[in-house]
């Protein structure tokens, strides 16, 4: 797996969670000063990609393939839920944050 904004190969953490499901950790070196992670949660049976996530320096984006919906986190404060799998629109970080930062103005 690459990085989405600086093209990093990433390497997935050992798999971890319970018996139903398993979930990887990418974490971007390349990113820095950003703290960038990737998770992905697959059931552990079909191999199906349930859900991923990407998280910007506390922010979070989280894919629920299985509910068709995204929904944007600050810190476990849910601030935004759209239905449909919504993509990344850059490939800056920089750009992200500052419209993650703009939507959560008033949180």
């Amino acid at each position: 797996m690459n990085c989405h904004f600086c093209n990093t190969v990433l390497y997935d953490s050992a798999p971890a969670g319970n018996l139903k499901e398993f979930f990887l950790f990418y974490v971007c070196p390349g990113c820095q000063p950003h703290e960038v992670i990737y998770r992905e949660l697959y059931d552990d049976e079909t191999r199906t990609l349930l859900s991923d996530a990407v998280s910007i320096d506390g922010y979070h984006i989280i894919r629920n393939h299985h509910q068709n919906k995204t929904i944007f986190d600050k810190k476990g404060i849910t601030f935004y839920e759209v239905d449909g799998i919504w993509q990344l629109p850059s490939t800056d970080v920089d750009v992200i944050l500052n419209k993650l930062r703009i939507y959560t103005t008033f949180i």
